[in-house]
């Protein structure tokens, strides 16, 4: 690799795990998983699936800008249209899931309640994939003037630091939480947990992040 290439690539790692650090990629796993009792080996698959899926999304579409002859600024305003999109969908989720554990609360539905809402993990999913990897673009496009093989490291590692940075900050949160000796009501757990996805929507909202 070249010498622009390798300053391209520590760029893109350390735009990756920054990338990552935004709420949107971390706590609303940790918020559902925590009341729904995800044991480790789910949180990390449906963390690492969801990320897998949010950064293929973006490649796909830088991809196909480039075969149209869009430039990055292009690709970009519409990539900026999807983060708008997503945040609102994040925080409806976040207000669908407050009326959904309102009605858990009210009526004690636990099991009945739960098997149904299981539904969750695969709209978080969704709401990742359908959400976009902004800062992976102009890696693509700028790494592309050395060829797809630096297109393809560049990606590779943007994508690594992105995945490892979301999988720990999760961990770290998840099990950090169960230190904390706060007893919450399992009662209204789901209630906290869509008024909590609710605000990280609305940070990533106000601060376009």
């Amino acid at each position: 690799m070249t010498i622009d290439t390798n300053h391209i690539l520590i760029v893109a790692v350390v735009a990756g795990i920054l990338h990552a650090l935004a709420p949107d990629h971390w706590f609303p796993f940790v918020t559902i998983g925590k009341t729904q009792g995800w044991n480790s080996k789910r949180l990390f698959w449906i963390t690492f699936l969801a990320g897998i899926g949010h950064l293929l999304s973006s490649v796909v579409i830088a991809l196909f800008g480039m075969w149209l002859g869009m430039t990055v600024q292009q690709v970009g305003i519409f990539e900026g249209v999807r983060a708008n999109i997503t945040s609102f969908l994040l925080i409806g989720f976040g207000l669908f899931y407050l009326i959904w554990g309102l009605k858990y609360a009210m009526w004690k539905l636990l099991a009945h309640s739960v098997q149904n809402f299981s539904l969750s993990r695969w709209i978080l999913f969704l709401l990742l994939v359908f959400g976009p990897c902004e800062p992976l673009i102009p890696f693509i496009f700028a790494s592309v003037v050395e060829g797809w093989k630096s297109v393809m490291v560049i990606s590779f590692a943007f994508s690594i630091a992105t995945l490892v940075t979301m999988i720990v900050s999760v961990y770290a949160v998840y099990f950090g939480f169960s230190l904390v000796k706060i007893r919450i009501s399992e009662r209204f757990s789901h209630v906290i947990a869509g008024v909590t996805i609710m605000l990280a929507g609305i940070v990533v909202r106000i601060l376009g992040i």
